[in-house]
């Protein structure tokens, strides 16, 4: 038998389950499921950021990296970036044309910044920061 290290428990207190009724009790305690995954797919939505603010999103990633930025960070965050693209066309169909078109553009935004996914690192992103 392993000697396993005794893992941290964690549990929250639902206050909000709005969206979640059916899953969700207000009020009621709930162990959390710690989670495994990519911290960086955080920046799939990026778009949103440096459409509004491209010192901002330089600033967020050098901030966060404390300017030492990976060279496979910009590969994934153009995959994430590319994927959420594709996969907010059929998401933006209920809300009308109009979020229909906002999300091409976005598309749009994307692939340029990529210059057609020729490149993975925007092309708002300093080059001589890059590692």
């Amino acid at each position: 038998m392993k000697n396993r290290a005794k893992q941290q428990k964690y549990f929250a207190v639902c206050i909000n389950n709005r969206r979640y009724e059916a899953s969700l009790e207000r009020g009621k305690l709930y162990r959390v499921i710690p989670g495994y995954g990519d911290p960086w797919e955080e920046y799939d939505r990026f778009v949103f950021t440096w459409r509004t603010s491209i010192p901002f999103a330089v600033g967020q990633i050098d901030g966060y990296f404390n300017r030492e930025v990976p060279e496979n960070f910009f590969e994934l965050m153009s995959l994430y970036n590319a994927t959420n693209m594709l996969a907010s066309i059929p998401w933006a169909i209920p809300f009308g044309d109009a979020e229909v078109q906002a999300m091409l553009r976005n598309c749009d935004l994307v692939f340029d910044c990529y210059d057609g996914f020729q490149s993975f690192v925007p092309k708002w992103y300093p080059q001589q920061d890059a590692k």
